[in-house]
């Protein structure tokens, strides 16, 4: 498929597979969270805020549908969060996961 629809607070929004773009919004906001993988961050208790502006850039690319998507309940925009990653492909993840590696490498190496 290559949308999904998702209910938050009574309203339908349409999460097409995420560009780098909504993916780096996204983990922005759910990057202070603990957890080894995005289950574990999904399931935390931690920041529950951060849940509807990572929600809010993996629908629209912004964070313009945070305060749309914080009258939804916790339940409600982890889950819709999660039907988001969901269409991320393994193949493509693993590729940006490498990519996001090296990137954090040359951050961290200083130039000699």
């Amino acid at each position: 498929m290559d949308f999904k629809v998702v209910v938050v607070a009574g309203k339908s929004y349409i999460v097409t597979p995420p560009t780098i773009k909504r993916l780096a919004g996204a983990g922005y906001w759910l990057s202070g969270i603990k957890g080894d993988n995005i289950k574990d961050v999904l399931l935390s208790k931690e920041n529950p805020e951060a849940f509807a502006h990572a929600l809010s850039y993996m629908i629209n690319g912004d964070d313009n549908l945070f305060d749309e998507l914080s009258n939804g309940t916790e339940t409600e925009v982890k889950d819709a969060l999660e039907e988001a990653y969901s269409m991320v492909s393994v193949k493509n993840f693993i590729g940006l996961l490498g990519l996001a590696r090296n990137v954090a490498n040359l951050i961290a190496k200083p130039k000699p």
